[in-house]
């Protein structure tokens, strides 16, 4: 899809998406550039526009009307490897936040449960209350004896610590990591 500026108060705005309908003028996908030109769009040309934006990043040069196109300019340059490093580190967050959220777990007791923060907080709860009843993952009902649910706690809190194990050992990693190669081989989706 192409992008399009649009000329309003002498200035141009972009980038704008074409619309079907503009100014009481229908079809405008029907019209040529230079049909579109007496409304005040121009089409985009972005040069310099092909880029890997993992690894580079475009900062914006100039803009100006040429020949009824709309010339816009980047310089590409490469990330830095801290760059790198902070980008893969907020990705990692996101893998963390979405691994710790809400955690299938196997209780060792045949069924497995639901075992994020809000899970383990009912849980205790239930514990603490002496209930003998647990709703599993499946949302299956199991009867358990009080020992049994201190099993089922005790293993939630331990698929925590793995999560955060996990996260905290990919980020030193990531921290290590002493070129792009080394970086782009440490994978954030394991190990959750």
């Amino acid at each position: 899809m192409t992008d399009f500026s649009y000329k309003k108060d002498n200035k141009y705005i972009w980038p704008v998406a074409m619309r079907s309908r503009f100014n009481g003028v229908g079809g405008w996908h029907t019209l040529t550039d230079e049909q579109r030109a007496v409304h005040g769009w121009y089409p985009i040309d972005y040069t310099d526009s092909l880029y890997n934006p993992a690894t580079e990043d475009r900062l914006f040069v100039s803009q100006e009307l040429v020949g009824g196109v709309f010339k816009v300019v980047y310089v590409v340059r490469d990330l830095t490897l801290d760059e790198l490093k902070a980008i893969k580190k907020g990705q990692l967050d996101k893998e963390f936040d979405t691994a710790a959220q809400r955690p299938i777990v196997d209780t060792g007791l045949g069924f497995e449960v639901h075992g994020g923060y809000t899970d383990l907080a009912d849980f205790t709860v239930g514990a603490d209350l002496g209930l003998t009843v647990i709703r599993a993952a499946d949302n299956s009902m199991h009867t358990v004896t009080p020992e049994e649910f201190q099993t089922v706690l005790m293993a939630i809190k331990l698929r925590g610590f793995a999560i955060k194990g996990n996260k905290w050992e990919l980020a030193d990693a990531i921290t290590a990591a002493t070129n792009q190669e080394e970086l782009d081989a440490i994978d954030i989706n394991e190990g959750w």
